[in-house]
């Protein structure tokens, strides 16, 4: 097997809004914590080539990740259907895919210039990094480890409720360097002010990089998971613990014999929940607009504002379904890599591990955020609990028969994979 790797800084420009949390009320960032990177990796077997783009972003919109993918298919002829584009849901990073409070806090013509110009930059990073990646391919080997992290977790939708607590990664050497492909199942939310930063993976791949090794993190099925704290000596001992987890595991970690590649996609199409009428969307942000601007920190209008914002957008994109993908590479028929394009809950993507590994793989990435940014992916509990992740938003459109639909495409995509 032949492997290319690159790496390149996409840090955006202090000033540049950060997404995925109302909290911040649209301010713009502050300062840099830590640099944002963005990188690809190139698997090359046989006849056989696939291209995954990792990046610290907060997500990315379908259109966008096709330009990408269409500008690196004519750069270096890999095709389309074989590159993926995964993102960690940084939410320190700026507003790629959902921008907060549009009718509250709209951008102004110079922050939406900003944003675009950064966007143009890092797009061209990321295809010039593909070049390189590719011009780097080399003889290289691969092992497959994989830990258990449990205390630094857990489920905010339900009490007790599960998590996943897999460090799941690949161990490559190429070209005389060492780089990991990781994976791990927790949103990355621990820094909450306005500095940029690539939270928690970000100071997992600096403590990597620290020991020679170049890391590319992936994000598991965290649409129902939080780190048990938040602030930043938080994301120092998530850090640390990822770190000591991944020496402790690879002294186990077996090599990949068979390099045999197979790639595959599925299309989905799902339906989205009504979107309220646009008059009345109108009239009840206008109403709590009014009541509660002046009074925006307090709780209760914070989410009544901060909703009414909400169905106001939705109500008028009035989009009623939508088609997205779902993609997927395995190795030898030992290693599966799957890219979801949302926030699925931890409870289907411990499901889906169950079926593979009772299928024959030993070793299973489940990376969200990738391709696409469809909201949330409850369990079908969780509508009938009435959860957050199930309040309708533009990160809460799928209705209930989501988990089902995806598990089902999922498993035909794995067995697509099986040898």
């Amino acid at each position: 097997m032949k492997i290319g790797f690159n790496k390149v800084d996409i840090t955006p420009p202090v000033g540049i809004r950060l997404g995925g949390y109302a909290h911040r009320y649209g301010r713009p960032s502050e300062k840099v914590h830590d640099p944002l990177y963005a990188g690809v990796v190139i698997f090359e077997s046989g006849e056989n080539i696939v291209a995954i783009i990792f990046s610290d972003l907060l997500g990315i919109n379908k259109t966008f990740s096709n330009r990408v993918k269409d500008r690196i298919s004519g750069k270096i002829g890999i095709r389309r259907e074989n590159i993926m584009f995964t993102t960690i849901h940084n939410h320190s990073a700026p507003e790629t895919i959902i921008p907060m409070w549009p009718n509250t806090f709209p951008y102004s013509r110079k922050e939406k210039n900003v944003l675009d110009r950064w966007m143009r930059e890092m797009e061209d990073k990321i295809v010039d990094s593909a070049e390189r990646a590719f011009q780097n391919l080399d003889k290289g080997y691969i092992k497959m480890g994989k830990g258990r992290v449990s205390d630094i977790s857990y489920n905010r939708s339900f009490k007790n409720g599960v998590i996943d607590p897999d460090l799941t990664y690949l161990y490559i050497f190429s070209g005389g360097e060492r780089i990991v492909i990781s994976n791990f199942a927790c949103h990355p939310v621990c820094n909450i002010d306005l500095g940029i930063s690539a939270d928690y993976p970000g100071n997992f791949s600096q403590k990597l990089f620290k020991r020679g090794i170049i890391n590319f993190f992936t994000t598991g099925c965290t649409g129902d998971i939080d780190p048990l704290k938040k602030g930043r000596e938080f994301i120092e001992y998530m850090g640390s613990r990822l770190l000591s987890t991944f020496f402790h595991t690879i002294e186990n970690v077996s090599e990949l014999k068979n390099s045999q590649l197979k790639i595959s996609s599925r299309e989905i199409e799902l339906k989205f929940r009504d979107p309220p009428d646009l008059e009345t969307a109108e009239k009840r942000f206008r109403e709590i607009y009014k009541k509660c601007i002046d009074k925006i920190e307090e709780e209760k209008c914070f989410v009544d504002l901060l909703y009414a914002d909400e169905e106001l957008a939705i109500a008028r994109e009035n989009r009623r379904s939508t088609k997205t993908l779902i993609q997927g590479f395995s190795m030898g028929g030992e290693f599966l890599f799957i890219t979801i394009p949302g926030e699925m809950f931890a409870e289907i993507g411990l499901e889906f591990k169950r079926r593979s590994y009772e299928n024959g793989f030993k070793h299973i990435i489940i990376s969200n955020y990738s391709n696409d940014y469809i909201g949330y992916i409850p369990i079908q509990r969780a509508f009938h609990l009435n959860t957050y992740e199930t309040r309708l938003a533009r990160w809460s459109r799928v209705t209930e028969d989501a988990e089902k639909i995806f598990l089902d495409k999922m498993t035909k995509l794995m067995n697509d994979l099986k040898l």
